[in-house]
């Protein structure tokens, strides 16, 4: 069997729902070994409820994401090691990295 490709990027996107329906992606994809990207300040929380992840290598993307309840933002919080700390203190909207 041949060896899985490694990841070679991620695409972040705010979701309505943990399964990523009507997702809205976060600036563009990230290299590996990053890992983070920037929400910038005044995004408009709207009705996201999740952050999701996913990995890519250079032949597939990740199917199942890993994601984050919004909930679970105000204060540093860690998931399955992704995690954000919100900066923008306007009510109903985000900002700040996302980092796993």
């Amino acid at each position: 069997a041949e060896p899985l490709s490694p990841i070679v990027a991620y695409t972040v996107f705010l979701t309505f729902n943990a399964s990523n329906l009507n997702a809205s992606q976060i600036g563009d994809d990230v290299a590996a070994g990053t890992n983070q990207v920037l929400v910038p300040v005044n995004t408009q929380r709207g009705l996201y409820t999740h952050f999701a992840v996913y990995a890519r290598s250079a032949l597939f993307e990740q199917t199942t994401p890993t994601v984050l309840e919004l909930d679970k933002v105000p204060s540093m919080y860690q998931i399955t090691s992704l995690s954000m700390a919100d900066f923008d203190l306007d009510k109903g909207e985000i900002g700040g990295k996302i980092v796993w």
